[in-house]
Parts: structure tokens; C-alpha cells; sequence
């Protein structure tokens, strides 16, 4: 019995991380991401292919972590930073 209660709860487990377990991503992070890759097709064009986006550094004030706007200023900077460089 108590084997079976282990079987069971490792199975549950290891069904739970193969569905694509993905934690909640904030407003700033979605926006970062998007501003990103506008930023770095606003410099190798309309066409071009994003690369994957860093992870962003926490906002400092005035900025929030809840904003997209935010984010997307952000990330357009960094993005356009990038592709010049690149």
C-alpha cells in the first residue's frame, strides 16, 4: 500500500512538469520581451528575425514592475542596443 501511494504521487509529479508548467510573468517581463524584438527590427528591419530576448534587470524608480509600457521602453532600448551592435 504505502508503495503504491509513492507510485501514484511520482506520477502525478512527473505528469504535472511535462504539461508545460510556465510561471506567471509579469506585465514589465511581457512587455520587455515585445519591445525587444520591435527594437531590434526597428534597426535590421521589418523582416527580421528576434533573437531570444535577455531576462530584464528589476525596474528601478520610477518605473513599476507591473507596467507594460514600461517593459517595452526598456526593452526597445536594449533591443535596438543589440542590433547595432550585433
Amino acid at each position: 500500500m504505502k508503495y503504491t501511494i509513492i507510485n501514484v504521487m511520482v506520477v502525478i509529479s512527473l505528469l504535472l512538469l511535462m504539461t508545460g508548467f510556465k510561471p506567471v510573468e509579469s506585465e514589465y517581463n511581457k512587455g520587455f520581451k515585445v519591445g525587444y524584438c520591435e527594437g531590434w527590427k526597428d534597426v535590421k528591419g521589418k523582416w527580421a528575425i528576434c533573437p531570444y530576448p535577455p531576462y530584464p534587470a528589476y525596474p528601478t524608480y520610477p518605473r513599476v514592475s507591473t507596467s507594460f509600457r514600461d517593459g517595452f521602453i526598456v526593452g526597445f532600448k536594449k533591443g535596438t542596443k543589440a542590433a547595432n551592435n550585433n
